[in-house]
């Protein structure tokens, strides 16, 4: 997990964190105050506790019927981007995607190390240039879990932990 701090003073006696993209104010009757000492290290348990509460906004779930069960961050950018199309045993990989926007920009930035919009344009360009075929995508949680219990091979994220034995959720080495 990466911490950005910036921290910049503003012209009214105010000085501004930026943790993340995140502003946080700071007023100067604290700054003035003995707890000034403590502010660096609040902010960034903030936005340490920011990052991990982004990395468990998408779950990855796959069919019932792939052999791993587990895997590594890399792994799962490799399959993602089309670069790994075969699982261990040899069956395909088919990947889906959800239409949700705060999910797909969670699982994007976390596992691609893209924006949603990146990762949007990258998937036009492997399609049209490529000639991959365009991922699947669904608009809810219940829609994934529906499709990939019923897809051999295939695999996807959701926003929460799933309630139900149809997928198996997959652990990340």
């Amino acid at each position: 997990m990466v911490c950005v701090l910036r921290v910049i003073k503003s012209g009214r006696g105010k000085i501004l964190a930026i943790v993340n993209n995140h502003l946080i104010k700071i007023e100067r009757k604290i700054m003035n105050t003995r707890f000034m000492k403590f502010i660096p290290i609040m902010i960034l348990f903030f936005g340490f506790m920011q990052n991990y509460a982004l990395g468990s906004d998408c779950v990855i779930i796959c069919n019932k019927d792939v052999p791993e069960n587990s895997l590594t961050a890399k792994e799962i950018k490799d399959i993602f981007t089309w670069n790994k199309k075969n699982w261990e045993d040899g069956s395909r990989i088919t990947f889906v995607l959800m239409r949700n926007k705060a999910v797909l920009n969670a699982f994007s930035r976390e596992y691609l190390g893209k924006t949603m919009m990146q990762y949007e344009m990258f998937i036009k360009n492997e399609v049209f240039i490529d000639g991959n075929k365009i991922p699947k995508s669904f608009k809810t949680d219940e829609q994934v879990i529906q499709y990939v219990s019923i897809t051999k091979g295939s695999i996807g994220f959701i926003s929460k932990e799933p309630d139900t034995w149809l997928v198996k959720p997959m652990a990340i080495k």
